[in-house]
């Protein structure tokens, strides 16, 4: 079943860290579905939404949702996490665990170079949430900000992050 109220709510995120900018282009990693990538892809401010996943059947099915809606501003690409990307605006990372993120963001930089292929990550952890929060925190990664959504009685943690910037961490919240 499409989750409307959470695709919604990651392009509300994704809308939040924008700006002002348009012509922004958009990766989906681990797009599975693809909702995310086609409500993206109607949006007046976004150029081009990359939707990447591992898998080659779920793009399959990415594939049939634009030959079926005729999306023309979305690309597909099989690969491993940031791997296959070219530099993007915004990344969002949904659905899949914690620690794989934190594999994601780790390898990203050396792959581009010395760059980052993405500055800001919409990142939704299925699991492993609070590793990810203490790894974001111990690498001084800038969270721009940190909330719960709820959809099908289920809660859903997005974290967005600016991993050019660093967030000075000397202050505890326990002193």
């Amino acid at each position: 079943m499409k989750t409307v109220k959470r695709i919604s709510e990651f392009g509300k995120a994704v809308d939040f860290v924008r700006g002002i900018k348009t012509d922004v282009i958009v990766a989906d990693i681990a797009t599975d579905h693809g909702y995310l990538a086609e409500y993206l892809s109607k949006q007046s401010w976004v150029k081009k939404v990359v939707a990447s996943d591992i898998s080659k059947r779920c793009l399959d099915k990415v594939i049939k949702l634009i030959e079926t809606n005729n999306l023309k501003n979305i690309e597909t690409i099989v690969g491993d996490g940031l791997i296959p990307l070219e530099k993007v605006d915004i990344s969002v990372i949904a659905g899949v665990g914690g620690w794989e993120i934190i594999k994601m963001l780790k390898t990203q930089n050396a792959m581009a170079n010395g760059d980052n292929k993405c500055d800001v990550f919409v990142l939704q952890p299925a699991q492993n949430v609070v590793e990810l929060r203490e790894w974001l925190f111990d690498n001084e990664i800038f969270v721009i900000k940190d909330y719960v959504i709820e959809d099908a009685e289920r809660f859903y943690p997005i974290i967005i992050v600016d991993v050019s910037k660093k967030q000075s961490n000397e202050k505890s919240v326990y002193n």
